[in-house]
C-alpha cells in the first residue's frame, strides 16, 4: 500500500494540489514530525532520513540543545532586519570568517540568492576594465533565478524561461581545452562547483581545477 492510499495523507496531498503552484516533484509523504534521523508522516510511519534537507540541514530533528538555543532566541527577537546591528550574526559571521579563511562573510537566504550575489560581485570587479563575461559549467546547478539558470545549461529548468542574462556561457565541465579556449581579458568570473549533485555526483579533475586557477 502507498502512502497516498492513506486517507490522512492523500488529504493533505489533495489539498496541496489544489493551491500550491507544482513546481517541485514531491514524495508522496506528508510530514507530521521528526526526531533524531527518523521522520514520521501523518499516518505514524517512520521513515530514515537520509535527505536532510537536500543536504541543509544534517544536525537531525528535535535536539534539545538546538531547540533550546531557537527559543532562547525569539524570547529576545525575531526578524528585524538588517537595518539594525545584531550580535548573533556577528558572532556567526566570525566563526565563518575563522573557519573559511576569507576575510568577510555576506549572508544570503539561499544558494540561488548567493549565486546571484556572487555574479554581481563579479560584473561590479569587471566594470572597471570592462570584463563582464561569467561561465558556467554543463551539468552544473545553481538556483532558479535569472542569474544562476544563466550559468545552467539543463533544459528541465530552462526552457521556456529564456531570454537570460547577456554575458554568460556554459562549458563542459571538466573539458581543458574548452576552458583554455574560452577564458579571456573579458571573463570576469568562473562559475564551478567541485562536486555536481545534478550533474551525477561528478566531480571536478585536479587538472581542470588547476587549470582555471592558471587562468
Amino acid at each position: 500500500m502507498s502512502v497516498t492510499d492513506t486517507l490522512a495523507s492523500k488529504e493533505i496531498i489533495d489539498r496541496e494540489h489544489a493551491v500550491v503552484f507544482q513546481t517541485y516533484r514531491r514524495i508522496s509523504v506528508a510530514i507530521d514530525r521528526a526526531e533524531g534521523v527518523r521522520i514520521y508522516d501523518v499516518d505514524g510511519k517512520a521513515y530514515l532520513d537520509m535527505l536532510g534537507g537536500i543536504a541543509v540541514n544534517a544536525l537531525g530533528h528535535s535536539h534539545r540543545r538546538i531547540i533550546e538555543a531557537v527559543e532562547h532566541q525569539i524570547r529576545r527577537y525575531m526578524h528585524v532586519s538588517n537595518v539594525f546591528y545584531q550580535e548573533p550574526q556577528v558572532v556567526l559571521a566570525e566563526q565563518l570568517v575563522k573557519a573559511s579563511g576569507y576575510p568577510r562573510v555576506f549572508f544570503s537566504n539561499s544558494g540561488a540568492e548567493s549565486t546571484d550575489g556572487a555574479m554581481k560581485i563579479a560584473r561590479r570587479f569587471g566594470s572597471a576594465t570592462g570584463r563582464y563575461d561569467i561561465i558556467g559549467f554543463s551539468g552544473g546547478f545553481h538556483g532558479r533565478t535569472y542569474g544562476a539558470l544563466s550559468v545552467m545549461d539543463k533544459p528541465l529548468y530552462k526552457d521556456g524561461m529564456g531570454p537570460f542574462l547577456p554575458n554568460t556561457l556554459v562549458l563542459p565541465y571538466n573539458d581543458v581545452d574548452a576552458l583554455e579556449s574560452r577564458v579571456d581579458e573579458n571573463t570576469a568570473a568562473i562559475m564551478l562547483e567541485f562536486l555536481q549533485g545534478e550533474g551525477g555526483i561528478t566531480e571536478a579533475t585536479q587538472e581542470f581545477i588547476d587549470a582555471i586557477w592558471r587562468l
